[in-house]
């Protein structure tokens, strides 16, 4: 994962040099200790990519907007604060009608039908209850460690990709072919399709 992250740091600071509203910060690297403590909070085990990437830097200073596709790279400590969110929300039943019966998303294949499942993991946060989670209870078609999208309101449940290794790739692929621009009307770090989506609403 360092040349994973020496690659997006340089584009990271290419974009930095084009736009000077653009700055990011980086937390150094997490520890052994904590990763395993969060691990133990949600009985899960993250994939060996996932935990090599978050040695190197543990999240960013931000909150809401960042490095990732113009979201908040989350922290371990982050990721525990917005699953916590939503694991508040899945116990006082937000996610059922009056007859008590479970609300479905509408997912990808691979992914489980419910509208939040405990075992998606966010790592990012685009600052309003959106999120790209790590998937750690995929079904039979799915892959243990898969990335998704999830919306707070919306039923789609988009696979984004099968490792976490191969979602990040295609983050940097992207970001060296110049496909995300700092916007300085929304100051987030924004793909170029999404900007002409936006301005034509």
């Amino acid at each position: 994962m360092d040349q994973a992250w020496n690659k997006l740091i340089k584009c990271l600071d290419q974009i930095t040099d084009n736009f000077k509203e653009f700055n990011y910060d980086l937390h150094p690297g997490v520890t052994d200790k904590k990763i395993l403590s969060l691990e133990n909070t949600i009985k899960k085990q993250f994939p060996d990519d996932f935990k090599a990437f978050y040695k190197i830097h543990n999240g960013e200073n931000a909150h809401g907007y960042g490095i990732m596709k113009g979201e908040e790279f989350l922290s371990m400590e982050r990721i525990l604060e917005e699953w916590n969110v939503w694991k508040e929300l899945l116990e006082s039943n937000s996610f059922t009608d009056d007859e008590d019966d479970a609300f479905v998303s509408d997912p990808d294949t691979g992914i489980k039908n419910n509208w939040w499942n405990i075992n998606w993991i966010p790592f990012t946060y685009d600052g309003a209850g959106n999120h790209i989670c790590i998937d750690l209870d995929p079904t039979d078609e799915g892959n243990y460690g898969q990335i998704i999208r999830v919306w707070h309101d919306d039923s789609v449940r988009e696979l984004l990709a099968n490792s976490f290794t191969e979602w990040i790739n295609n983050y940097i692929y992207q970001l060296e072919n110049n496909e995300y621009i700092f916007s300085d009307d929304y100051g987030i770090l924004i793909h170029k399709s999404d900007l002409e989506d936006w301005e034509e609403e």
